[in-house]
């Protein structure tokens, strides 16, 4: 899978965690990349050789490893996206670095902020390219929620909490979702009856 223009040197990327039963970076990265100039989707690790394979074969890259370290130390691979679960991170981001290899990694870096600041020490003193993923602030509905707090529509906003779902509709989280506003454009959930705004 390559996409290439005449004006830049290609970037052959790995993704650790490319799966050929699907994911975010199936749904995610894999048409990304297909619609950039200038990357070639060019390896890909699994948790085996063998889902490894099947990954290969089902989307069409020429490379498939059964680990992380062996897609980071491969000569033909530029820029290394990890796309897994963030308990890996650590294990699948710091060869690719180890490697000197470019890192996009999804968010958040580390599992803690100790993991995180090794990962960006060794990053820096490697002089490597790296970032983070941050998709959803690109995302049109939270970009209109940016907008509307930022035109001053809902008032200032005091506090916010969030209820996250899995795909499946599992909540991430027991925390009940509620933003509290000073004005009354609030949502039901911070309004009291007389329709003020809640303490809640």
């Amino acid at each position: 899978m390559t996409s290439t223009s005449p004006h830049r040197e290609l970037i052959r990327v790995g993704v650790v965690g490319l799966s050929a039963s699907g994911g975010w970076a199936a749904a995610a990265h894999v048409p990304a990349l297909a619609g950039l100039d200038g990357y070639e989707l060019r390896a890909l690790s699994a948790s085996t050789a063998e889902s490894a394979r099947a990954a290969g074969e089902k989307y069409a890259v020429p490379l498939a490893f059964g680990s992380a370290e062996e897609l980071a130390r491969s000569e033909e691979v530029d820029l290394v996206v990890v796309t897994v679960k963030v308990p890996g991170h650590l294990e699948f981001i710091r060869p690719a670095l180890e490697a000197g290899k470019m890192v996009f990694s999804e968010w958040p870096l580390g599992a803690d902020l100790a993991q995180a600041e090794e990962l960006a020490d060794l990053a820096h003193r490697r002089d490597v390219l790296t970032a983070v993923g941050l998709q959803a602030r690109s995302a049109p509905p939270l970009r209109y929620l940016r907008d509307l707090v930022a035109d001053g529509y809902v008032g200032r906003v005091l506090s916010t909490s969030m209820l996250g779902r899995t795909g499946s509709g599992a909540p991430l989280t027991t925390a009940t979702m509620r933003t509290c506003w000073t004005s009354r454009a609030a949502p039901r959930c911070c309004r009291s009856p007389s329709g003020t705004r809640s303490t809640r």
